[in-house]
């Protein structure tokens, strides 16, 4: 069974976060699965949120009204990450490194403060294997921050663990040796 029950944050516009929990009555999964989704919601894209809708007509209820959305276009994803989706009480951790900086979206662009201090974006799925270009260069599902010297030195090599001796560089912070 697939149920949402959606509540209003009480913002009008911005990128929005939705909740939705996978479960069973059956028992078929073991326990709930939680997603978290980004979807913009400006004026419009206002509508009903499908409430009170489950199962096969929940999906295809989301799947008419989200299945093909527009692209955020790279500025406003970025924003977006480092304004509201990674920033917590103004600071933004990079991925990998614990690397933490400031961002305060009242004092400026957000990419354009986190670039200056040593953060850009990372794709958990490298643009050499498809994310290169819109959609997904702007999909923030799977950007997240990073350190701008851990984010090149991992380059687009495959996640794994690296044995200590292959370790060409340590980061954590902003220290690297």
């Amino acid at each position: 069974m697939l149920s949402i029950t959606p509540t209003s944050d009480t913002d009008d516009e911005g990128v929005e976060r939705l909740e939705v929990v996978l479960e069973s009555s059956d028992g078929a999964l073991a326990r709930p699965m939680r997603y978290t989704l980004w979807i913009l919601d400006d004026p419009t894209a206002q509508t009903t949120l499908v409430e009170g809708d489950s199962g096969e007509v929940l999906i295809d209820s989301l799947q008419q009204t989200f299945g093909d959305p527009r692209p955020l276009g790279d500025d406003f994803a970025r924003d977006s990450m480092y304004a509201v989706v990674y920033n917590e009480a103004d600071t933004v951790e990079g991925q990998y490194s614990g690397f933490r900086i400031e961002v305060d979206p009242s004092e400026g662009d957000p990419s354009t403060i986190a670039a200056n201090k040593g953060i850009n974006n990372e794709h958990t799925w490298p643009q050499s294997k498809g994310a290169g270009e819109e959609p997904a260069t702007s999909d923030l599902h799977i950007l997240v921050p990073a350190r701008a010297e851990v984010n090149s030195a991992r380059s687009n090599f495959p996640y794994g663990e690296i044995p200590d001796a292959d370790a060409d560089t340590w980061y954590f912070e902003d220290q690297e040796q």
